[in-house]
Parts: C-alpha cells; sequence; structure tokens
C-alpha cells in the first residue's frame, strides 16, 4: 500500500534547524529507501514548508472544523518543545512542554495571534505553570524584540 507521510518543517526551522534542512532530508529519504523493502511505496511531502506556526494553526482549526473535532483536544497531544521536562504526579510521571526553548517561543507566540489560550501543559525547572505565565515570558521576548 502507498504511504504519504507529512513532514511538519515550517518556513521558520529550516534556517535554524540542520535535521529540517533539504540536503538533510534528501539524505534521510535516501537512507529509508537503501535501508527497507518497499521503500518505493512511502513518499513524504512538505505541505507546511512555506507557511508560518500561526498558519499551520489556522490551517488546523479549519481541518478540527471539517472533520467535527475538538481543536483543544488535538492540540493538547502535541508537543514543539525540543526541552520537555518531566514531573512526578500523584498518578505517575507526567511530561510537560517548556516554555523558554525557541520551538516553545514561537508556538506559544502562534497561539497569542491566534487568539487563542495553548491547551498543552507548560512548566520550567520548579514545576508546572499556568498558560499565563509562558504567555506572559513570550510576550516580554517580542517587546524586546520589537524595541530594538
Amino acid at each position: 500500500q502507498e504511504v504519504a507521510i507529512a513532514m511538519g518543517i515550517h518556513a521558520g526551522d529550516f534556517s535554524i534547524y540542520p535535521d529540517c534542512r533539504e540536503e538533510f532530508r534528501q539524505a534521510d529519504l535516501e537512507a529509508f529507501r537503501i535501508g527497507n523493502w518497499g521503500s518505493e511505496l512511502v513518499s513524504f511531502y512538505t505541505p507546511y514548508l512555506e507557511v508560518t506556526k500561526l498558519e499551520i494553526l489556522e490551517d488546523g482549526l479549519k481541518c478540527c472544523e471539517q472533520l467535527s473535532l475538538n481543536f483543544d483536544e488535538v492540540y493538547v497531544r502535541t508537543n514543539t518543545s525540543y526541552k520537555p521536562i518531566q514531573f512526578q504526579t500523584p498518578i505517575g510521571p507526567r511530561w510537560y512542554s517548556d516554555y523558554k526553548s525557541a520551538a516553545s517561543v514561537e508556538r506559544i507566540e502562534a497561539f497569542i495571534k491566534l487568539g487563542r489560550r495553548d491547551p498543552v501543559a507548560y512548566a520550567n525547572e520548579s514545576g508546572p505553570v499556568k498558560w499565563e505565565v509562558a504567555k506572559s515570558h513570550v510576550e516580554k521576548i517580542l517587546a524586546e524584540h520589537n524595541n530594538k
């Protein structure tokens, strides 16, 4: 069966992350093809390569509406953070997104621009934090950046 895998690389990624650059993706695909039988049935595409995280969220909203899915229920299950933080809870360990890494800041900025609260749980080194703490941190970074 043929399968197409969408990669979530967006317009800001390839300039920052080496694994999001075209030469890496091509080498990765070649290694996949060499190492797997039936690999000719698998293709990759990058539908968000030319758009921002805000535009990805806007597309996510449209898709959730079309599929009658709850946007927050879908996005609470995503993690953009490259530095997730684990804390013990009464029911066991739980992973949280950080809100200070570049990927997390960019995600939070997109939710701010979308006018929605990010449903993901955030934390810092001390423990879980409310959305308002993560949002305030990012707003401060954005204000400092805009004043330069």
